[in-house]
Order: structure tokens, then sequence, then C-alpha cells
């Protein structure tokens, strides 16, 4: 078998599919019914928390501290008295003004300033 150069591939003319190559490009049947059943066949995360009766920490904690301080938790982050508290799963903590507590109740005393 001779190795073809660059050029030798940039020079060749393209040969148009035959049939029988598209036959065999097609997706098989079975393919295609998987497909048209698989999305509902798919889970989302918010069901599959419900279904296990699982949720994560951090919006427990976040659910918690809303309650504590008698307010909502919107877009992920509590809004109370001026102040915007958020919790991060990337170190566990909730975040205030540049500051970070580990605790509900760390929190709660800071913005109550207790």
């Amino acid at each position: 078998m001779k190795l073809k150069k660059y050029n030798e591939f940039l020079n060749e003319e393209l040969t148009p599919i035959s049939s029988e190559t598209e036959e065999i490009l097609e997706m098989p049947e079975e393919i295609k019914e998987i497909e048209k059943t698989a999305p509902e066949n798919i889970s989302t995360p918010e069901e599959e928390e419900e279904e296990e009766g699982y949720q994560y920490h951090g919006t427990l904690k976040m659910k918690e501290l809303a309650d504590k301080l008698g307010t909502n938790i919107v877009n992920n982050e509590i809004n109370f008295d001026g102040k915007k508290v958020n919790f991060f799963s990337e170190d566990e903590k909730f975040h205030i003004d540049n500051k970070k507590f580990d605790s509900v109740e760390d929190a709660f005393d800071y913005l109550t300033g207790e």
C-alpha cells in the first residue's frame, strides 16, 4: 500500500455515497424507537430528590435560617435587613458580608446582632 501525501488527498475527487452505503448509515429501527421513548424515561434531579426524600443539606440549612429569621429564600439567597445570605457548596458555609459562618446559629447571631 502506498502512503499518500497531503496534496494527493486534496486533489482527489469526492465520490458520492451510494444507496447501499446510505442504508448502512441509517439508524436501525430499534434505536429510533429508543430515541422516541427515552426522554419520558429520564427523570430530573428534582424528581429524584422527591422520590428519594433527600434534600441537599445546604438547602436545609438555608431553610432553617430563613425560618429562624422569619423570612423566605428567593433565588437561593436570603435577604435580611439589607444583607444577602448565601450558602455555597464549595466550602459548605454561609456567606454574609464577605464573612463565612459554619452554623445556622452563628449566621443568625451575626444577622441579628446577638
